[in-house]
């Protein structure tokens, strides 16, 4: 996995595939592929506060397991999206996430005994990649999908991970920026391989 995601290869479930563009709005948009050197990355002040402002919340971290109350999470969410809308969690995760193809972490988050966001980590032997994640729409601003983005971070770095895969954003303004706000990013060129990439700020 580690040969395939530094090839721009991604997995949806059990399904490999390997694109530079994607519809996006009625028109064929480059993708921009980005990586994470774990060594470079320190949070920014903006992440630092969405850290600060959940507190409260409990992040639960486990080997990812599908169940019907993260499935109708996934459908609350999906409704955010006007198009390329998500069919199920099945189609990120596949039938049996915690091994195949590779063994995926969940990272839950609670408010009390209320799941109100999850994401999940495929982890390789020295990098690591954020396949899908999803929230309560009520809690949108409390940015938990950043929230549970800096945990698959730190996690990665406290079990030795050198790279952190966050999926593809793309070359153009989008809402998939937030991709690109992180220290120590790189973007793939498909010519020249992994370089530096000035994170938007």
């Amino acid at each position: 996995m580690d040969e395939l995601w530094a090839g721009a290869w991604w997995h949806l479930g059990t399904t490999f595939l390997r694109q530079g563009f994607l519809p996006w709005r009625g028109e064929i948009t480059p993708l921009l592929h980005l990586r994470l050197r774990l060594e470079l990355f320190a949070p920014s002040e903006s992440q630092r506060r969405v850290l600060r402002r959940n507190t409260d919340l409990r992040v639960v971290t486990r080997m990812a397991e599908l169940d019907d109350q993260r499935r109708e999470l996934f459908h609350r969410h999906k409704v955010r999206f006007a198009e390329s809308i998500p069919n199920s969690l099945e189609d990120f995760l596949g039938p049996d996430p915690s091994s195949i193809p590779v063994p995926t972490l969940e990272f839950a988050v609670y408010s009390g005994a209320t799941l109100v966001a999850a994401s999940y980590l495929a982890c390789g032997h020295e990098s690591v990649a954020s396949l899908y994640g999803f929230f309560a729409p009520e809690w949108s601003r409390r940015s938990l999908g950043i929230l549970t983005m800096l945990q698959e971070i730190q996690f990665a770095q406290e079990n030795g991970y050198r790279i952190y895969y966050p999926g593809y954003a793309l070359v153009k303004p989008s809402s998939m920026d937030y991709k690109k706000r992180f220290h120590g990013l790189e973007a793939y060129d498909w010519t020249d391989g992994w370089r530096p990439f000035v994170r938007v700020v």
